[in-house]
C-alpha cells in the first residue's frame, strides 16, 4: 500500500492495485426517519463529506450506492426492504464499500449480525457530530488495515503459486537434462536475463512444451 497525491488529494493505492483515499469523501445515508436523515446529512456536510441521498430504503440505498459508489455508507439498522445489516452486506460484497450501522438499538442479536455483515463501526441513536466523526475514522481506519492485509494475503498466494511453476520447471530440467537442481535454477534465470523474460514466463514456457 502506498499513498500519492493527486493533484492536492492523497490517495491510497492498495498492494490490490485499487485507489480509494485516504480519507472517505462520499458516504451514502439511508435512513427512514426524515428528521434523522435531514440531521446526519447536516452533520456529515458539516465535516465536509459529499452525502448521497438520503436513501429512504434498503432498495434505494442500493440502488444509490451502484449508482454514485460512495466511498463509505452509514445505514440505519432497521428500515423498509432489506435491512442496514443486509445492505451492508450487499454493499461489502458487489462494491467493497464498508458501512457504519445507525441504530437506537444494540442487542446481542443485531449487534451479532452487524459484526457477521462486515460492519466497520456502530453509532447508537442519537448521535452527536464528534460520535460520527469518530466513527467514520474508525472505520474507515480499519478498512484500510483489512485491505492492506488482504493485499499482503494475495501478494503472498501469488508468490507462492509463482514459485510453484518455477519449482516444476526446475525439475523438468533435472529430470530431461540431467542437471543438478543449482544448476537448474541457474539455466532458468540465464535464460530469463538473456531473452529479457521474466523468469514466471521461461519457467511457463517450460512446463508448457517441455523443451529448453
Amino acid at each position: 500500500m502506498k499513498v500519492i497525491d493527486d493533484h492536492g488529494t492523497k490517495k491510497i493505492i492498495l498492494d490490490s492495485g485499487r485507489t480509494v483515499p485516504d480519507r472517505p469523501q462520499r458516504i451514502l445515508v439511508a435512513e427512514d426517519e426524515h428528521l434523522v436523515a435531514a440531521e446526519i446529512t447536516a452533520r456529515l456536510t458539516e465535516l465536509g463529506y459529499v452525502v448521497v441521498g438520503p436513501a429512504v430504503d434498503g432498495e434505494a440505498a442500493i440502488r444509490l450506492a451502484h449508482n454514485g459508489v460512495p466511498d463509505l455508507a452509514i445505514l440505519d439498522v432497521r428500515m423498509p426492504g432489506p435491512d442496514g445489516v443486509a445492505v451492508a452486506k450487499d454493499l461489502y460484497a458487489t462494491l467493497g464499500v464498508p458501512s457504519i450501522i445507525l441504530s437506537a438499538y444494540s442487542d446481542g442479536p443485531t449487534l451479532a449480525a452487524a459484526r457477521e455483515a462486515g460492519v466497520f463501526a456502530y453509532i447508537i441513536k442519537p448521535a452527536s457530530l464528534d460520535q460520527i466523526r469518530a466513527a467514520i475514522e474508525i472505520a474507515w481506519d480499519r478498512y484500510l488495515d483489512l485491505m492492506r492485509a488482504r493485499g499482503e494475503r494475495d501478494e503472498l498466494h501469488r508468490r507462492l503459486e509463482e514459485r510453484k511453476f518455477v519449482e516444476s520447471a526446475k525439475w523438468i530440467l533435472v529430470d530431461r537434462k540431467k542437471m543438478s537442481e543449482p544448476d537448474a535454477m541457474r539455466a532458468l534465470q540465464k535464460r530469463a536475463r538473456d531473452t529479457r523474460t521474466k523468469l514466471l514466463d521461461v519457467c511457463r514456457d517450460v512446463i508448457e512444451t517441455g523443451e529448453f
